[in-house]
């Protein structure tokens, strides 16, 4: 979860959380330093950020250190304190460094993770570093006990190591003194992990003191991970099983152990993974343990072809993964699915999958039908009936282009609703009264993304990130704040300041990118009370009429999305990129500047199954397909408003916020 004492991606940004206390960052200051004091000097262009050097003679505001017995002349504004006399190894709380600046910081995780330690404090937050590896005993149940006795009276357990084990068992003592919602958020960029954190989160909540256990609404909440991970993970180039969806799991949990309830809530599934995915990359779990790992009637049932048969699969490349047995995974999945579904239910599932792999198959070319030359006429006939027979559902006659979407539209909806499906099936049979009891929260979302190229996929990511970085920082600077208060102490010296502007570049009312998106897709809809009651709030000039027509050649294109942005977002955290920039722009995050290439912004902010889809859905014959679809409704087109990816999205972080400012929080990262 951190890059020890390397040089890490983007550094600090326009929202960085500033706190000016004394030792806070314990800069080198022109009457703080002697000759013979050792002082770390940064190293931009090393691949390690600060060396350690020695003080050697001083003229005005520049020193002579010695590096490694080099003589080198620096500037004091490059150097901060150092800790001397101290083991860096053995410092499990970085919050009470004499001097607790970066370099100071770097040290001791650094000292901590070549030695195996890979957890340490920083206050309220727990700082995970990830082994890449099994760290033999750190797991194990007589591990699991050390902390079940621990004293969490202060805070986190000054008697044993940290642990994300002393984090759970924070939680669970604060949830049964106070009675109050509690919730473990764990963040950290992609490859982190965010995800096996919270699954040991989950294992040590289920573990009861008692010893018993096994409950059938336990064994569905622990079984549930790896059917999650299954449809909602996939190997990315940095993380062999990446999450790409973002979960919030409330649970029931006993006073001494052992998980009584739950509910499970997810955040936007990544769908443009399931048509494409990078080279070197995978689409989702599922696809390669169904292919490997159904039995040969099942696969015949579901037309299941090789992986290097589905063009949805076969452009990256990567069918297989290392450290991944498909089989032995989906021998788990399976496990699960039979606690939730019948057979036949099960194997309409997998169908539906099939489906699924099988639309990216679909090709269409123009001939003369139907009154019009431009029909779509299947290429493949074969591949398209048996989606039809899968599913159960009829199809109907497009032109090239319709179809070609539509398909593709299809398939991306069905397997987001299939998703949704799970969801929901495991909630049925776990779920509890969250108004009337309290609950221990476990939230595991998508690190902050950064790629060559990045899209609206990243862009929604990254807002999230921003929303979890503001909430991280009120709490932490806030809860400080009233221990000042509680003990009597002036704390006019903690001055600190939230990403606020950067999330106005996101949902600004009337002035974010949300909003510019929002009326492009309006628009794009062809409803034109919207395309006016958009003209009149925006007080679009009399002149403007000659434009019209030029104009809607263009309009509700992600290029004219990217030039409303350009034209008013005023910001800092807003920018536009050097060169041709019609379909770029630049937000500077907390985390890093990204630059977001918005080519399929509007399409993808759009994206939704037509309804004739949708009505052939409702009724088809498939008993999962007839049941996953059932409850959904079909969408009003004259009144889209709110209904779009971005603003569902939005609101969904809302409710997540305040769901989370419900509860008593615990930070891993």
């Amino acid at each position: 979860m951190a890059t020890v004492g390397k040089k890490a991606a983007g550094g600090g940004g326009a929202g960085a959380a500033k706190k000016k206390v004394q030792r806070q960052y314990s800069a080198v200051e022109l009457g703080d330093y002697l000759i013979g004091s050792v002082v770390f000097v940064r190293e931009p262009e090393k691949e390690e950020l600060y060396v350690k050097a020695t003080v050697k003679s001083i003229n005005g505001t520049q020193l002579t250190v010695d590096v490694d017995g080099a003589s080198k002349t620096v500037d004091v504004s490059d150097c901060l304190n150092a800790n001397v006399g101290l083991d860096p190894s053995t410092v499990v709380d970085l919050s009470k460094l004499p001097h607790a600046n970066e370099a100071c910081a770097l040290e001791v995780l650094r000292e901590r993770y070549v030695r195996d330690l890979i957890y340490t404090y920083a206050g309220r937050l727990l700082v995970a570093m990830n082994p890449f590896k099994l760290i033999p005993g750190l797991y194990e149940p007589s591990n699991i006990t050390k902390y079940q006795n621990a004293d969490t009276s202060r805070g986190f357990p000054t008697d044993v190591p940290p642990h994300t084990y002393a984090v759970a068992q924070t939680a669970m003592d604060m949830l049964r003194i106070t009675k109050e919602n509690q919730a473990c958020v764990v963040s950290g960029e992609s490859g982190a992990g965010k995800t096996e954190t919270a699954r040991q989160l989950m294992q040590y909540f289920a573990t009861s003191k008692s010893g018993t256990g096994g409950a059938k609404i336990q064994e569905i909440i622990l079984g549930a991970n790896p059917l999650l991970e299954a449809v909602g993970n996939a190997k990315t180039l940095r993380n062999n099983n990446s999450s790409r969806f973002g979960r919030f799991v409330m649970l029931d949990v006993a006073p001494t152990g052992g998980i009584h309830g739950g509910v499970i809530s997810s955040y936007m599934l990544e769908l443009s993974r399931i048509e494409f995915q990078g080279q070197g990359e995978r689409g989702y779990h599922i696809f390669y343990q169904m292919i490997k790992g159904l039995k040969p009637d099942e696969k015949e049932k579901c037309f299941l072809k090789k992986a290097e048969d589905y063009e949805f699969l076969n452009k990256s490349g990567c069918y297989e993964v290392e450290t991944v047995n498909d089989l032995k995974e989906f021998e788990d999945v399976r496990q699960q699915l039979k606690l939730l579904y019948s057979p036949e239910e099960e194997l309409d599932y997998f169908k539906c999958l099939s489906a699924v792999l099988l639309a990216g198959n679909i090709k269409y070319q123009n001939t003369q039908a139907m009154g019009t030359d431009k029909a779509a006429k299947l290429m493949n006939e074969g591949d398209f009936h048996n989606i039809a027979a899968l599913l159960g559902a009829d199809t109907a006659a497009l032109n090239e282009d319709q179809a070609t979407i539509m398909i593709r539209s299809m398939a991306k909806e069905l397997y987001s609703t299939l998703f949704d499906y799970i969801v929901k099936s495991v909630n049925k049979q776990i779920q509890f009264d969250t108004d009337s009891k309290p609950w221990i929260g476990i939230l595991d979302i998508y690190g902050f993304e950064f790629f060559q190229k990045n899209s609206y996929e990243q862009f929604l990511i990254n807002y999230a990130n921003e929303r979890l970085q503001q909430y991280f920082v009120q709490q932490v600077f806030q809860a400080e704040k009233a221990e000042y208060e509680a003990e009597g102490i002036d704390h006019s010296m903690i001055v600190y300041s939230d990403n606020a502007q950067v999330l106005e570049v996101f949902d600004k009312p009337k002035a974010g990118v949300f909003a510019y998106i929002e009326e492009q897709c309006l628009i794009q809809t062809g409803n034109n009370s919207e395309f006016k009651s958009l003209e009149r709030k925006n007080k679009v000039k009399k002149g403007r009429k000659k434009e019209r027509k030029s104009e809607k050649e263009t309009t509700g294109t992600s290029e004219s999305f990217t030039a409303a942005c350009h034209k008013n977002i005023k910001n800092p955290c807003f920018q536009i990129p050097k060169g041709d920039a019609r379909l770029l722009f630049l937000i500077v995050h907390t985390a890093a500047p990204v630059t977001y290439d918005t080519t399929e912004f509007v399409p993808k902010n759009k994206m939704r199954m037509p309804n004739e889809l949708l009505v052939a859905f409702k009724a088809a014959n498939n008993v999962c397909m007839k049941s996953a679809f059932d409850e959904i409704e079909i969408p009003d087109t004259k009144n889209m408003r709110g209904k779009f990816v971005g603003s569902k999205f939005q609101k969904s972080m809302t409710g997540l916020m305040n769901t989370l400012k419900s509860s008593n929080a615990h930070f891993g990262r």
